[in-house]
Protein backbone atom coordinates (compact mmCIF):
# COMPACT_ATOMS: atom_id res chain seq x y z
CA UNK A 1 0.00 0.00 0.00
CA UNK A 2 1.47 3.26 -1.00
CA UNK A 3 1.55 6.64 1.07
CA UNK A 4 -1.14 8.02 -1.01
CA UNK A 5 -3.41 4.98 -0.73
CA UNK A 6 -2.80 4.74 2.89
CA UNK A 7 -3.90 8.46 3.40
CA UNK A 8 -6.78 8.12 1.23
CA UNK A 9 -7.93 5.21 3.62
CA UNK A 10 -6.85 6.64 7.17
CA UNK A 11 -7.96 10.21 6.64
CA UNK A 12 -11.77 10.16 5.91
CA UNK A 13 -11.79 6.71 8.25
CA UNK A 14 -10.63 9.04 11.25
CA UNK A 15 -13.32 12.01 10.10
CA UNK A 16 -15.63 9.62 9.72
CA UNK A 17 -15.24 8.08 13.62
CA UNK A 18 -14.78 11.84 14.72
CA UNK A 19 -18.37 12.75 13.02
CA UNK A 20 -19.72 9.41 14.85
CA UNK A 21 -17.97 10.29 18.23
CA UNK A 22 -19.51 13.83 18.08
CA UNK A 23 -23.19 12.89 17.72
CA UNK A 24 -22.84 10.55 20.64
CA UNK A 25 -21.28 12.81 22.87
CA UNK A 26 -24.05 15.31 22.67
CA UNK A 27 -26.27 12.27 22.74
CA UNK A 28 -24.87 11.10 25.92
CA UNK A 29 -25.19 14.89 27.25
CA UNK A 30 -28.74 15.03 26.63
CA UNK A 31 -29.52 11.70 28.33
CA UNK A 32 -27.60 11.69 30.88
CA UNK A 33 -29.68 13.37 33.33
CA UNK A 34 -32.17 11.71 32.37
CA UNK A 35 -31.19 8.25 32.35
CA UNK A 36 -29.83 8.41 35.93
CA UNK A 37 -32.89 10.01 37.25
CA UNK A 38 -34.67 7.00 36.06
CA UNK A 39 -32.11 4.24 36.52
CA UNK A 40 -29.67 5.53 38.43
CA UNK A 41 -25.98 6.74 38.08
CA UNK A 42 -25.08 3.48 36.74
CA UNK A 43 -27.13 3.83 33.52
CA UNK A 44 -25.75 7.57 32.81
CA UNK A 45 -21.79 6.11 33.08
CA UNK A 46 -22.57 3.36 31.33
CA UNK A 47 -24.30 5.26 28.33
CA UNK A 48 -20.68 6.87 27.28
CA UNK A 49 -19.50 3.48 25.95
CA UNK A 50 -21.86 4.91 22.86
CA UNK A 51 -19.51 7.24 21.74
CA UNK A 52 -16.39 4.53 21.58
CA UNK A 53 -18.88 1.92 19.72
CA UNK A 54 -20.66 4.68 17.37
CA UNK A 55 -16.53 5.84 16.14
CA UNK A 56 -16.19 2.15 15.67
CA UNK A 57 -18.71 0.85 13.95
CA UNK A 58 -17.88 3.16 11.36
CA UNK A 59 -14.92 1.44 10.54
CA UNK A 60 -16.36 -1.77 10.23
CA UNK A 61 -17.25 -2.83 6.25
CA UNK A 62 -20.84 -2.01 5.15
CA UNK A 63 -21.09 -3.64 2.09
CA UNK A 64 -18.48 -5.28 -0.85
CA UNK A 65 -17.25 -3.25 -2.97
CA UNK A 66 -17.04 -3.90 -6.43
CA UNK A 67 -14.15 -3.89 -9.39
CA UNK A 68 -14.27 -1.11 -11.86
CA UNK A 69 -12.61 -1.81 -15.13
CA UNK A 70 -10.01 0.56 -16.45
CA UNK A 71 -8.67 1.06 -19.85
CA UNK A 72 -5.25 -0.37 -20.34
CA UNK A 73 -3.23 2.87 -20.45
CA UNK A 74 0.30 3.72 -22.99
CA UNK A 75 3.23 4.24 -21.00
CA UNK A 76 3.79 7.87 -19.45
CA UNK A 77 6.75 9.75 -19.93
CA UNK A 78 8.67 8.64 -16.72
CA UNK A 79 9.78 12.22 -15.98
CA UNK A 80 5.82 14.02 -15.89
CA UNK A 81 4.51 10.93 -14.00
CA UNK A 82 6.91 10.73 -11.44
CA UNK A 83 6.20 14.60 -10.85
CA UNK A 84 2.27 14.47 -10.50
CA UNK A 85 2.46 11.28 -8.56
CA UNK A 86 4.53 12.59 -5.97
CA UNK A 87 2.43 16.14 -5.62
CA UNK A 88 -0.51 13.99 -4.70
CA UNK A 89 2.17 11.54 -2.24
CA UNK A 90 2.94 14.84 -0.75
CA UNK A 91 -0.49 16.47 0.04
CA UNK A 92 -1.82 12.90 1.45
CA UNK A 93 1.19 12.92 3.70
CA UNK A 94 0.89 16.74 4.88
CA UNK A 95 -2.50 15.84 6.26
CA UNK A 96 -1.91 12.49 7.94
CA UNK A 97 2.00 14.31 9.45
CA UNK A 98 -0.53 17.26 10.67
CA UNK A 99 -2.67 14.68 12.56
CA UNK A 100 -0.27 12.39 14.21
CA UNK A 101 1.74 15.71 15.17
CA UNK A 102 -2.07 16.69 16.78
CA UNK A 103 -2.73 12.96 18.37
CA UNK A 104 0.84 13.32 19.80
CA UNK A 105 0.65 16.40 21.10
CA UNK A 106 -2.65 14.99 23.06
CA UNK A 107 -1.03 12.24 24.18
CA UNK A 108 1.76 13.92 25.39
CA UNK A 109 -0.69 17.06 27.11
CA UNK A 110 -2.55 14.22 29.12
CA UNK A 111 0.63 11.80 29.48
CA UNK A 112 1.82 15.22 31.58
CA UNK A 113 -0.88 15.26 33.46
CA UNK A 114 -0.35 11.64 34.66
CA UNK A 115 3.31 11.77 35.23
CA UNK A 116 3.12 14.88 37.36
CA UNK A 117 0.84 12.63 39.42
CA UNK A 118 2.66 10.33 39.82
CA UNK A 119 6.15 12.18 40.28
CA UNK A 120 4.11 13.59 43.34
CA UNK A 121 3.85 10.06 45.05
CA UNK A 122 7.37 9.04 44.75
CA UNK A 123 8.37 9.96 48.15
CA UNK A 124 5.35 7.75 49.09
CA UNK A 125 5.87 5.52 51.91
CA UNK A 126 4.56 1.99 51.51
CA UNK A 127 2.04 1.06 54.71
CA UNK A 128 1.75 -1.93 56.30
CA UNK A 129 -2.02 -2.77 54.56
CA UNK A 130 -0.22 -2.33 50.89
CA UNK A 131 -1.61 0.99 50.65
CA UNK A 132 0.59 3.77 50.11
CA UNK A 133 1.13 7.09 51.98
CA UNK A 134 1.45 10.27 50.12
CA UNK A 135 3.15 13.21 51.45
CA UNK A 136 0.07 15.73 50.13
CA UNK A 137 -3.65 15.14 50.47
CA UNK A 138 -5.33 16.60 47.49
CA UNK A 139 -7.23 14.72 45.22
CA UNK A 140 -6.72 11.43 47.31
CA UNK A 141 -7.33 8.72 48.64
CA UNK A 142 -6.50 7.67 44.17
CA UNK A 143 -6.55 4.65 42.18
CA UNK A 144 -4.03 4.58 39.41
CA UNK A 145 -1.81 1.65 37.40
CA UNK A 146 -3.48 -0.06 34.77
CA UNK A 147 -1.55 -3.54 34.95
CA UNK A 148 -0.75 -2.95 39.06
CA UNK A 149 -3.29 -1.29 40.57
CA UNK A 150 -2.51 0.73 43.78
CA UNK A 151 -4.07 3.00 45.96
CA UNK A 152 -2.26 6.23 47.21
CA UNK A 153 -3.77 7.96 50.32
CA UNK A 154 -3.71 11.35 51.84
CA UNK A 155 -1.22 11.91 54.58
CA UNK A 156 -4.11 12.40 57.29
CA UNK A 157 -5.10 9.62 56.42
CA UNK A 158 -5.09 8.26 59.98
CA UNK A 159 -5.38 11.63 61.79
CA UNK A 160 -7.59 12.99 59.46
CA UNK A 161 -10.68 10.77 59.01
CA UNK A 162 -12.43 8.66 61.23
CA UNK A 163 -12.30 4.28 60.74
CA UNK A 164 -15.30 4.36 59.11
CA UNK A 165 -15.12 7.14 56.84
CA UNK A 166 -11.29 5.41 55.65
CA UNK A 167 -13.17 2.37 54.99
CA UNK A 168 -16.03 3.65 52.82
CA UNK A 169 -13.03 5.61 50.80
CA UNK A 170 -10.81 2.53 50.54
CA UNK A 171 -14.36 1.00 49.07
CA UNK A 172 -14.68 3.68 46.68
CA UNK A 173 -11.17 3.19 45.29
CA UNK A 174 -11.70 -0.88 45.27
CA UNK A 175 -14.79 -0.41 43.60
CA UNK A 176 -13.11 1.93 41.34
CA UNK A 177 -10.68 -1.52 40.64
CA UNK A 178 -13.23 -3.69 40.88
CA UNK A 179 -15.14 -2.17 38.02
CA UNK A 180 -12.65 -1.46 35.36
CA UNK A 181 -12.88 2.43 35.79
CA UNK A 182 -9.01 2.87 34.95
CA UNK A 183 -9.29 0.71 31.69
CA UNK A 184 -12.35 3.31 30.85
CA UNK A 185 -10.47 6.22 31.67
CA UNK A 186 -7.28 5.48 29.63
CA UNK A 187 -9.85 4.21 26.71
CA UNK A 188 -11.04 7.70 27.05
CA UNK A 189 -7.84 9.35 26.87
CA UNK A 190 -6.80 7.19 23.95
CA UNK A 191 -10.08 8.24 21.84
CA UNK A 192 -9.25 11.45 22.80
CA UNK A 193 -5.46 11.54 21.02
CA UNK A 194 -6.33 9.56 17.90
CA UNK A 195 -9.72 12.13 17.76
CA UNK A 196 -7.83 15.25 18.76
CA UNK A 197 -9.90 17.51 16.49
CA UNK A 198 -12.95 16.10 17.75
CA UNK A 199 -13.55 19.08 20.12
CA UNK A 200 -16.65 17.49 21.66
CA UNK A 201 -14.39 14.51 23.55
CA UNK A 202 -12.29 17.46 25.38
CA UNK A 203 -15.02 19.23 26.67
CA UNK A 204 -17.12 16.68 27.79
CA UNK A 205 -13.86 14.84 29.53
CA UNK A 206 -14.90 16.01 32.70
CA UNK A 207 -18.56 14.95 32.43
CA UNK A 208 -17.84 11.24 31.91
CA UNK A 209 -15.23 11.74 35.04
CA UNK A 210 -18.25 12.84 37.08
CA UNK A 211 -20.47 10.31 35.54
CA UNK A 212 -18.06 7.60 37.15
CA UNK A 213 -17.61 8.98 40.49
CA UNK A 214 -21.55 9.18 40.56
CA UNK A 215 -21.49 5.63 39.39
CA UNK A 216 -19.06 4.31 41.96
CA UNK A 217 -20.90 6.46 44.98
CA UNK A 218 -24.24 4.66 44.07
CA UNK A 219 -22.04 1.13 43.95
CA UNK A 220 -20.60 1.39 47.45
CA UNK A 221 -23.90 3.23 48.99
CA UNK A 222 -25.21 -0.34 47.69
CA UNK A 223 -23.24 -2.42 49.12
CA UNK A 224 -22.75 0.19 52.77
CA UNK A 225 -26.57 1.51 52.82
CA UNK A 226 -26.20 2.85 56.05
CA UNK A 227 -23.37 4.90 55.74
CA UNK A 228 -24.91 7.90 53.79
CA UNK A 229 -23.94 10.64 56.33
CA UNK A 230 -20.30 8.79 56.97
CA UNK A 231 -19.43 8.86 52.99
CA UNK A 232 -21.12 12.65 52.87
CA UNK A 233 -18.60 13.65 55.84
CA UNK A 234 -15.75 11.91 54.53
CA UNK A 235 -16.57 13.97 51.28
CA UNK A 236 -16.69 17.25 52.87
CA UNK A 237 -13.06 16.51 54.00
CA UNK A 238 -11.56 16.44 50.60
CA UNK A 239 -9.26 18.29 48.99
CA UNK A 240 -10.13 18.44 45.38
CA UNK A 241 -7.30 17.56 42.88
CA UNK A 242 -5.81 20.46 41.45
CA UNK A 243 -5.89 18.37 37.58
CA UNK A 244 -6.51 15.13 38.45
CA UNK A 245 -4.61 12.64 35.91
CA UNK A 246 -6.30 11.23 33.07
CA UNK A 247 -5.58 7.54 34.31
CA UNK A 248 -6.25 7.55 38.00
CA UNK A 249 -9.64 7.57 39.40
CA UNK A 250 -9.20 10.24 42.45
CA UNK A 251 -11.76 10.66 45.43
CA UNK A 252 -11.57 13.95 45.02
CA UNK A 253 -12.08 15.32 41.21
CA UNK A 254 -12.50 18.78 39.99
CA UNK A 255 -16.31 18.43 39.98
CA UNK A 256 -19.00 19.67 41.98
CA UNK A 257 -19.35 17.92 45.28
CA UNK A 258 -22.71 19.38 46.05
CA UNK A 259 -23.88 17.14 43.62
CA UNK A 260 -22.20 14.11 44.49
CA UNK A 261 -23.44 14.50 48.04
CA UNK A 262 -27.01 15.35 47.24
CA UNK A 263 -26.93 12.14 45.08
CA UNK A 264 -26.05 10.56 48.44
CA UNK A 265 -29.73 11.43 49.94
CA UNK A 266 -31.52 10.09 46.86
CA UNK A 267 -33.24 6.09 47.19
CA UNK A 268 -30.94 3.72 45.02
CA UNK A 269 -33.02 2.00 42.41
CA UNK A 270 -34.33 -1.34 43.00
CA UNK A 271 -32.92 -4.39 41.12
CA UNK A 272 -35.91 -4.74 38.41
CA UNK A 273 -34.82 -0.84 37.80
CA UNK A 274 -31.26 -1.45 37.57
CA UNK A 275 -32.06 -4.82 35.17
CA UNK A 276 -34.30 -2.29 32.75
CA UNK A 277 -32.32 0.29 32.75
CA UNK A 278 -29.17 -2.06 31.55
CA UNK A 279 -31.57 -3.46 28.73
CA UNK A 280 -31.79 0.69 28.17
CA UNK A 281 -28.33 1.43 27.75
CA UNK A 282 -27.37 -1.87 26.02
CA UNK A 283 -30.12 -0.73 23.15
CA UNK A 284 -29.06 2.69 23.23
CA UNK A 285 -25.43 1.55 22.63
CA UNK A 286 -26.51 -1.00 19.83
CA UNK A 287 -28.98 1.82 18.44
CA UNK A 288 -26.18 3.96 18.41
CA UNK A 289 -23.79 1.88 16.54
CA UNK A 290 -25.97 0.33 14.10
CA UNK A 291 -26.82 4.08 12.94
CA UNK A 292 -23.13 4.86 12.85
CA UNK A 293 -23.28 1.76 10.63
CA UNK A 294 -25.89 2.33 8.77
CA UNK A 295 -24.71 5.00 7.22
CA UNK A 296 -21.42 3.30 5.90
CA UNK A 297 -22.75 2.90 2.47
CA UNK A 298 -23.32 6.42 1.65
CA UNK A 299 -19.62 7.07 3.83
CA UNK A 300 -18.09 4.24 1.43
CA UNK A 301 -19.37 5.42 -1.60
CA UNK A 302 -17.91 9.27 -0.62
CA UNK A 303 -14.46 6.95 0.28
CA UNK A 304 -14.51 5.15 -3.06
CA UNK A 305 -15.60 8.58 -4.90
CA UNK A 306 -12.51 10.18 -2.45
CA UNK A 307 -9.97 7.55 -3.31
CA UNK A 308 -11.13 7.76 -7.27
CA UNK A 309 -10.92 11.50 -7.21
CA UNK A 310 -6.96 10.75 -5.54
CA UNK A 311 -6.19 7.84 -8.30
CA UNK A 312 -4.00 8.55 -11.33
CA UNK A 313 -5.50 7.82 -14.38
CA UNK A 314 -3.43 7.44 -17.31
CA UNK A 315 -3.90 8.24 -21.19
CA UNK A 316 -6.00 6.08 -22.71
CA UNK A 317 -6.66 5.24 -25.91
CA UNK A 318 -8.87 7.30 -28.70
CA UNK A 319 -9.53 6.69 -32.26
CA UNK A 320 -6.64 7.08 -34.34
CA UNK A 321 -5.84 7.51 -37.65
CA UNK A 322 -3.39 5.68 -38.96
CA UNK A 323 -0.97 7.15 -41.41
CA UNK A 324 -0.78 7.19 -45.04
CA UNK A 325 1.41 4.63 -46.89
CA UNK A 326 3.75 6.57 -49.12
CA UNK A 327 3.66 6.56 -52.51
CA UNK A 328 5.48 4.19 -54.16
CA UNK A 329 7.60 3.47 -51.02
CA UNK A 330 8.43 -0.11 -50.47
CA UNK A 331 10.47 0.15 -47.02
CA UNK A 332 10.03 -0.70 -43.47
CA UNK A 333 10.72 0.64 -40.15
CA UNK A 334 9.64 1.75 -36.65
CA UNK A 335 9.02 5.77 -36.04
CA UNK A 336 9.17 6.37 -32.44
CA UNK A 337 7.07 9.47 -31.67
CA UNK A 338 6.47 11.64 -28.31
CA UNK A 339 3.35 12.92 -28.39
CA UNK A 340 2.16 15.83 -25.85
CA UNK A 341 -1.84 15.25 -24.96
CA UNK A 342 -3.14 18.12 -23.77
CA UNK A 343 -6.02 17.93 -21.14
CA UNK A 344 -8.73 17.71 -24.16
CA UNK A 345 -7.25 15.09 -25.87
CA UNK A 346 -5.49 16.50 -28.24
CA UNK A 347 -2.09 16.16 -29.71
CA UNK A 348 -0.53 19.85 -28.58
CA UNK A 349 3.26 19.10 -29.17
CA UNK A 350 5.14 16.48 -30.94
CA UNK A 351 9.04 15.07 -31.89
CA UNK A 352 10.65 12.05 -33.56
CA UNK A 353 11.89 10.58 -30.64
CA UNK A 354 13.63 7.79 -33.16
CA UNK A 355 13.55 7.48 -36.96
CA UNK A 356 12.97 4.52 -38.77
CA UNK A 357 15.75 5.66 -41.40
CA UNK A 358 12.99 6.99 -44.12
CA UNK A 359 12.29 10.28 -44.00
CA UNK A 360 8.94 9.52 -46.55
CA UNK A 361 8.20 7.26 -43.32
CA UNK A 362 9.11 9.68 -40.45
CA UNK A 363 7.21 12.54 -42.17
CA UNK A 364 3.70 10.15 -43.29
CA UNK A 365 3.77 9.61 -38.90
CA UNK A 366 4.09 12.48 -38.46
CA UNK A 367 1.48 13.87 -40.35
CA UNK A 368 -1.18 11.24 -39.32
CA UNK A 369 0.24 12.15 -35.20
CA UNK A 370 -1.02 15.62 -35.28
CA UNK A 371 -4.47 14.78 -35.73
CA UNK A 372 -4.88 12.00 -33.34
CA UNK A 373 -6.67 12.17 -29.66
CA UNK A 374 -6.84 10.16 -26.51
CA UNK A 375 -8.25 10.43 -23.33
CA UNK A 376 -5.89 13.00 -20.99
CA UNK A 377 -4.35 11.68 -17.67
CA UNK A 378 -6.14 12.90 -14.52
CA UNK A 379 -4.83 13.30 -10.99
CA UNK A 380 -7.38 14.06 -8.30
CA UNK A 381 -9.87 13.54 -11.30
CA UNK A 382 -8.89 16.53 -13.10
CA UNK A 383 -7.44 15.87 -16.66
CA UNK A 384 -3.49 17.12 -16.63
CA UNK A 385 -1.18 17.23 -19.69
CA UNK A 386 1.09 14.29 -20.35
CA UNK A 387 3.51 12.79 -22.64
CA UNK A 388 3.07 9.49 -24.11
CA UNK A 389 5.43 7.59 -26.56
CA UNK A 390 4.08 6.08 -30.03
CA UNK A 391 5.57 3.16 -32.02
CA UNK A 392 4.38 3.22 -35.30
CA UNK A 393 5.33 -0.22 -37.31
CA UNK A 394 5.36 0.21 -41.35
CA UNK A 395 5.17 -3.44 -43.37
CA UNK A 396 4.58 -3.17 -46.95
CA UNK A 397 4.31 -7.18 -46.86
CA UNK A 398 1.72 -7.02 -43.70
CA UNK A 399 -1.28 -9.33 -44.38
CA UNK A 400 -3.73 -6.99 -42.80
CA UNK A 401 -3.33 -3.33 -43.70
CA UNK A 402 -5.01 -0.74 -42.37
CA UNK A 403 -7.54 1.04 -44.56
CA UNK A 404 -6.53 4.69 -45.30
CA UNK A 405 -8.30 6.97 -42.78
CA UNK A 406 -9.72 4.56 -41.02
CA UNK A 407 -9.24 3.19 -37.36
CA UNK A 408 -5.97 1.43 -36.56
CA UNK A 409 -5.79 -1.91 -36.16
CA UNK A 410 -4.98 -2.82 -32.11
CA UNK A 411 -6.05 0.64 -31.31
CA UNK A 412 -9.84 -0.19 -30.74
CA UNK A 413 -11.04 0.42 -27.21
CA UNK A 414 -12.05 -2.90 -26.46
CA UNK A 415 -8.35 -4.53 -27.02
CA UNK A 416 -6.71 -4.66 -23.99
CA UNK A 417 -3.25 -3.47 -25.32
CA UNK A 418 -0.93 -1.47 -28.17
CA UNK A 419 2.39 -2.18 -29.09
CA UNK A 420 2.71 -0.55 -31.73
CA UNK A 421 0.54 0.83 -34.94
CA UNK A 422 1.43 -1.37 -37.51
CA UNK A 423 0.72 0.58 -40.84
CA UNK A 424 0.98 -1.77 -44.20
CA UNK A 425 0.92 -1.25 -48.01
CA UNK A 426 -1.77 0.31 -49.76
Amino acid sequence: MTLAELCAWLLPALARAAVAAGAATLAVMLLRKPLRAAFGAGAAYAAWSMVPAASIATLLPAAPRGYVEVLPALTVWAPLAGASDRIADTAGAGWALAWASGALATAAWLGVRQWRFQRALASARPRADGLLQAPHRAGLPAAFGLLRPRIAVPVDFDSGYSERERGLMLAHECAHIAGGDLWAGAAAAALRCLLWFQPLLHLCARSFHHDQELACDERVMRAHPGARRAYAEALFKTQLAPGPAPLSCHWGQVHPLKERIMMLTKHKPARGRRAAGAMAICALVLSGAAAAWAAQPQATLAAAGAAKAAAVTEVGYGRLAPPLWPQGSRNRGRVMLELEVAIDGRVSDLRLKRSSGYDELDQAAIAAARNWSFTPRTVGGRPVASWVRVPVDFEPDTSNPAAAGGDAPGLASDLPELDALRIGAQ
